[in-house]
């Protein structure tokens, strides 16, 4: 495949990272570009973002690579050690229903809501098309991504997990609740595209609150959560997932980690480097572009060179930034869920936090596992 530069990729990744100050890693001819991107209210809709940026040099960008690839096997033996315990149904499981791969099928990823999955979407139909200019409704290009891979079987999706460069995003499962409800119970969205949601969570709009009581969406997030753990009572768990709509659903459920062996576990936490080391690996470059309103962008440092250890000392403080902030936001969000309902939430996707190494501290009241 030729080199080609996919604008626009995080783009996506930012709107789908509402809740959070984030910070991205971007690649251009060379040069590498970190963004840290903080709210600048309280509604998550407008941001402050500073970019770092200088242009490494061949051993810097090794050193990278080897703390990615680190982090990479960490995450295979957190999901390894899961899934030795973990009882599977084999053969037959329902294999996951959103893989997607190219037309080469060098890459193939099963997407996940809510964990990036519009960004993995674009850029995949992107690759199958080799064309710059996306359509901007994402249905359609879902659609096209899962027709040639909708008719496999169990077996044929197992073996093309299997030899391609395979990935599966994951996001703190906490995080994932606090975005889906930010987005999919909104009252803006509710009136433009509430049916899809209504459909396969019909009992949800009884209990729908006025705007007086929760101004800006349907229901506030504690009884959003009330309303989820509300939906597991006398039910087994696979009827309360079947009963879910997907941006709420488990994501070991989705994709199905332990019968699909993908060769990447990225995080969206930190997505940015995790995916510019995924695409480098197909000979893909990928840069970062902010398409967002209300963005002012300040540039540091330029091309100023930085020795090898100044590189690895600002990637090791960023990344601690990154845990930092996204357990802050988890935090304030959950400081006023109640305790008994934070330990049913842990056990109702405990497969996940135990599957991708998060944790959530609940007298802490302290998100782990971010990166």
């Amino acid at each position: 495949m030729s080199r080609a530069t996919l604008f626009g990729f995080f783009a996506i990744v930012l709107g789908s990272l509402l809740c959070y100050g984030y910070w991205t890693l971007s690649v251009k001819q060379g040069t590498f570009s970190w963004s840290v991107i903080e709210p600048k209210t309280a509604y998550p809709d407008e941001w402050n973002t500073v970019n770092y940026i200088w242009v490494p040099t061949a051993n810097e960008k090794k050193n990278l690579q080897k703390i990615i690839e680190k982090r990479f096997e960490n995450r295979r033996k957190v999901l390894e050690k899961f899934c030795s315990k973990f009882k599977s149904a084999g053969e037959s499981a329902v294999p996951p229903s959103q893989l997607i791969s190219t037309k080469d099928k060098k890459l193939t990823v099963c997407y996940i809501q809510k964990a990036a999955s519009t960004s993995w979407n674009r850029l995949v139909w992107r690759l199958r098309h080799n064309v710059e200019t996306i359509p901007t409704g994402v249905g359609g290009i879902r659609s096209d991504n899962l027709r040639d891979i909708s008719q496999l079987n169990f077996r044929e999706k197992q073996r093309l997990v299997e030899t391609s460069l395979s990935v599966i995003t994951v996001r703190h499962p906490f995080a994932r609740l606090i975005s889906g409800w930010n987005n999919k119970l909104n009252r803006e969205f509710i009136r433009t595209h509430g049916n899809t949601l209504l459909r396969s969570m019909p009992e949800l709009v009884q209990h729908f609150m006025t705007e007086a009581e929760s101004p800006t969406h349907a229901l506030t997030f504690e009884r959003f959560l009330a309303f989820i753990i509300n939906q597991s009572t006398n039910r087994t768990r696979a009827q309360w997932i079947r009963q879910l709509d997907s941006h709420f659903r488990p994501m070991l459920d989705i994709c199905c980690p332990c019968d699909f062996m993908y060769k990447y576990v990225v995080k969206v936490e930190t997505a940015p480097d995790d995916v510019w080391y995924v695409l480098d690996q197909i000979d893909v470059a990928m840069t970062t572009f902010i398409s967002q309103t209300n963005v002012t962008s300040i540039t540091w440092k330029g091309n100023q060179r930085m020795n090898d250890a100044a590189v690895l000392k600002e990637f090791a403080a960023h990344t601690k930034d990154v845990e930092h902030e996204i357990s802050s936001s988890i935090r304030n969000y959950f400081k006023n869920v109640p305790p008994e309902h934070a330990h049913k939430l842990i056990k109702l996707y405990q497969s996940d936090f135990q599957a991708f190494g998060y944790s959530f501290d609940v007298k802490g009241i302290r998100a782990g596992g971010i990166t």
